[in-house]
């Protein structure tokens, strides 16, 4: 699979019902749906990958607002990348 370029990914993440919060973070975030308040919603394939390409955290399916914990990784920027449904999503994490 292709990495998204940066402009994809800016692009992705205006138009998302998703967002990363809080972001920035220190080191736990959770995914959550503006769209959508059901607490039993979950996406798929969730993927946080670092600068050198490495995936730091890994989940077959994910429950949204749970609380991701990062603190055993550097300071720096992350992809989030996951499914909902057959869509495809990329959202960019800033860990402090």
């Amino acid at each position: 699979m292709m990495a998204p370029n940066s402009q994809e990914v800016l692009e992705s993440e205006q138009q998302s019902q998703f967002k990363l919060i809080p972001n920035p973070a220190s080191s736990v975030f959770q995914l959550s749906d503006v769209l959508n308040s059901d607490e039993n919603y979950a996406v798929q394939n969730l993927a946080i990958i670092n600068a050198n390409g490495a995936t730091v955290f890994q989940r077959a399916e994910y429950q949204l607002n749970q609380t991701i914990d990062l603190s055993n990784q550097a300071p720096g920027l992350y992809l989030v990348r996951f499914l909902n449904g057959d869509k495809p999503y990329t959202l960019t994490l800033i860990l402090l």
